[in-house]
């Protein structure tokens, strides 16, 4: 009873929540025409913190189901009421068929390729089974770039950066490709260079998302020390070249 009444409470706050969080993390959403659900599609964010998948959650079409694992679908089973989701059990290989069968179905999926939070910064090891629903279903696979949860209170880089309650955060959707077959290699193999490709792609557009039309150096060093703190130390790049 108490959790069909905080259903009913959290559908009517959500059109207030989007704004709020919108907001206060000065958030910035690029790319949603990039999205085409009349193909099967898989979207593929990084993982930088515990607030990842709920503001994709609020801000990506609600045709979307996302990929949770089973305890923590039972531990967030009242905040996962409003959105579609598919508990999966990591330990069971039969979680990866799940998967497949849903996109093979029509249902847009959000799937964590690393499936766990960074703890460096950087991307973590990307496994073999977004790899193998990528050949078998033959989806378009669309990278999602997540910025500046990183430095969030609910990201596992304390101690390493500079966290704070609201940072400036921005969610960017790539151009969508393709994994194809390759008939004449084992499916081992294919996996192996699919789940590389994957890895790849997702690299490249979380570069590419953070790069800037103009650099200003200047600029770029103050931004910084109010992201980090004046006792940041940065990196001096001295010439080679001599006159």
């Amino acid at each position: 009873m108490l959790k069909q009444l905080f259903a009913i409470i959290f559908r009517l706050l959500l059109p207030c929540l989007r704004p709020l969080l919108r907001s206060l993390f000065r958030l910035r959403v690029e790319g949603l025409e990039n999205l085409d659900f009349n193909k099967h599609t898989v979207m593929i964010p990084n993982h930088v913190s515990l607030l990842d998948a709920v503001l994709l959650a609020l801000y990506l079409p609600k045709e979307a189901a996302f990929v949770v694992n089973t305890q923590i679908a039972k531990r967030f089973a009242w905040l996962l009421m409003f959105r579609t989701h598919i508990p999966v059990d990591p330990l069971n290989p039969y979680s990866v068929r799940k998967m497949l069968k849903t996109v093979q179905q029509g249902t847009p999926l959000v799937v964590f390729p690393e499936g766990r939070i960074t703890t460096n910064g950087a991307m973590m090891k990307v496994y073999g089974g977004i790899g193998y629903i990528a050949l078998k279903s033959q989806a378009l696979m669309v990278p999602i770039a997540i910025h500046g949860l990183e430095y969030s209170k609910l990201s596992y880089m304390k101690g390493k950066l500079k966290q704070r309650m609201f940072p400036a955060v921005s969610i960017v959707i790539g151009k969508p490709f393709q994994v194809e077959l390759q008939g004449q290699d084992s499916m081992r193999v294919q996996k192996e260079r699919a789940t590389e490709t994957i890895r790849t792609q997702m690299q490249n557009h979380l570069f590419a998302s953070r790069m800037k039309q103009e650099l200003n150096l200047f600029n770029e060093l103050l931004a910084a020390a109010k992201l980090h703190g004046s006792s940041f130390r940065s990196v001096r790049i001295w010439s080679a070249a001599r006159i």
